[in-house]
């Protein structure tokens, strides 16, 4: 999906990028802070968004550049979930890679060396954009490639100093100095740590589910829902199967030798779909807060995150930021108000930001600060979907 919000050829702009596990946010803007066009793909963490997560990225990249005709891209920068120092030496090198390789497929024209179809949509883009006349050339200025923790405190921090706390498709507390990352603690991914995120919450609740199916565990009202959701995705999947499409009216959940066995249904869930995909799950948990099983789940959750905070943040603080972010704690994140009470409570010398959109702080970035922020939090929340 992206969108053009004014067109003009040769436009000088920053492009940013918010890369996260399920979704991939770039947006341009000219020098003055004004939207030129935004793109959103599919999510872009090497860790848990598939085997195209780089695709992903430069995909929604090269459908902002087909907005913009002959755009000159005075900076870039990608905050991207799981470039953390483990890999971000490999993430850097393959986004430099790819970056050189779109500005040129981008000016070359040449479509049939191209194995991800980028030429194919810019073609498309470019004539509709310049009445099939000769289109200008791009220029591609430096890309630089950070974790999505950095560009998330650089959005909504005033001081540069104190604490970011994510909880979104993985989960991390990272300590500041002067916007420069000092401490951090989890942020380890699904199957080390995270805990608290929305990958782990839908996790605890699919064991829940498996419990309570298995006879070892209570009675609980995530089973339905989950089951409800494997069935519609079974269904969806023989909908395209000719075998499927054959077996699906007389098939029930519970396949074969196993027949009514609803743990099938739920492995057979498991085994297919990405990690990130389980944090579906997650807003359900949160919202059944008459169910002793989800009231558990979110106070381990609550409790997972604060003792992360513990392990960065000095119980004397005083007078420092602290930035909640990730669609479990942003505005009217299901975890919010609950986890903000017990660090407030915890930590009164925190000082809590306002919600700002960590796209911000990737242009800020890519701008080395020469865009004014609140502009920019502005024309985010008019001009796209991503405030």
């Amino acid at each position: 999906m992206s969108q053009t919000i004014a067109s003009e050829r040769g436009v000088e702009v920053y492009l940013g990028a918010d890369i996260g596990a399920t979704s991939s946010k770039v947006v341009a803007v000219s020098k003055d802070g004004q939207v030129r066009a935004y793109a959103r793909g599919a999510g872009g963490n090497i860790r848990s968004s598939g085997t195209r997560a780089l695709d992903n990225i430069f995909d929604a990249i090269a459908d902002v550049c087909a907005a913009l005709p002959g755009a000159t891209i005075l900076g870039a920068h990608l905050g991207i979930a799981g470039a953390g120092p483990a890999r971000w030496e490999h993430i850097n090198a393959e986004c430099q890679r790819r970056w050189e390789q779109l500005a040129a497929q981008i000016n070359s024209q040449l479509a049939t060396e191209l194995n991800t179809g980028i030429t194919n949509r810019l073609a498309v883009a470019r004539e509709s954009q310049t009445g099939g006349g000769i289109t200008p050339k791009y220029h591609f200025g430096p890309i630089r490639i950070s974790q999505d923790l950095d560009t998330a405190f650089a959005a909504a921090s005033q001081s540069g100093n104190g604490i970011l706390v994510l909880a979104g498709t993985g989960a991390v507390v990272a300590q500041y100095q002067n916007f420069s990352l000092t401490r951090r603690c989890d942020g380890m991914g699904w199957l080390l740590g995270d805990i608290g995120s929305a990958t782990w919450i839908g996790i605890q609740a699919l064991q829940a589910v498996a419990a309570a199916l298995d006879g070892r565990g209570p009675q609980t009202l995530l089973t339905q829902e989950v089951l409800n959701h494997c069935l519609a995705i079974r269904c969806e999947q023989e909908r395209y199967s000719d075998q499927g499409a054959r077996k699906q009216a007389n098939m029930p959940m519970g396949a074969g030798a196993d027949a009514q066995d609803l743990r099938q249904d739920l492995i057979a869930y498991v085994d297919q779909v990405n990690p990130a995909e389980f944090g579906q799950f997650a807003p359900i948990v949160c919202e059944h807060v008459d169910d002793a099983v989800c009231v558990e789940i979110v106070s381990q959750a609550i409790t997972g995150i604060c003792r992360s905070v513990a392990a960065v943040c000095d119980t004397e603080v005083r007078n420092e930021d602290m930035v909640l972010t990730g669609g479990l704690l942003c505005e009217g994140g299901p975890l919010r108000d609950r986890l903000l009470a017990e660090l407030l409570r915890r930590y009164p010398g925190l000082h809590l930001c306002d919600s700002v959109p960590p796209i911000v702080g990737a242009l800020q970035l890519a701008s080395e600060g020469h865009l004014d922020r609140t502009v920019l939090t502005a024309q985010i929340a008019e001009h796209t979907p991503f405030s």
